[in-house]
């Protein structure tokens, strides 16, 4: 199963402040983000709590940052897609597919200005079925 968000930040609370190190965190056996029901703040051993809260709010940031609403703008050519002659964008999409309403990888064609099925080969719907859209390389995590 995937990890949550409040997983990752509790595995990165440990190894940015070292909780279970060569010098654990005496406070460890109390601390919510170890073992126990005490915030950070309660033992003033470090910053846990505030690390906990940006980490979070990062996540959630980055997760909302890369959706764009179709009625705002369309996919653009970039990277490797600006030179090409027909290009077409890989996106995934939120909207009224052939499929039905729901998520799916559909290809932006920049020429007709419509979403193409995901062969990138036969037109899938216009452009107002879909409600929001994402660049799969923003989804790709490259480091």
């Amino acid at each position: 199963m995937k990890q949550t968000i409040k997983e990752a930040a509790r595995e990165a609370i440990h190894k940015h402040y070292n909780c279970n190190g060569t010098y654990p965190c005496s406070e460890r056996e109390y601390c919510e983000h170890c073992n126990g029901h005490n915030t950070a703040f309660d033992c003033c051993e470090c910053g846990a709590d505030e690390f906990k809260e940006g980490f979070i709010a990062g996540a959630n940031w980055h997760i909302n940052s890369v959706w764009h609403k179709t009625k705002d703008e369309v996919p653009q050519a970039h990277g490797e897609y600006e030179n090409e002659h027909y290009p077409q964008i890989p996106c995934l999409v939120y909207g009224k597919l052939s499929t039905g309403t729901g998520y799916g990888v559909r290809y932006w064609n920049v020429t007709e200005q419509c979403w193409d099925d995901e062969e990138c080969d036969d037109y899938e719907c216009s452009k107002d079925a879909i409600e929001e859209w994402a660049y799969l390389d923003d989804l790709i995590l490259t480091e």
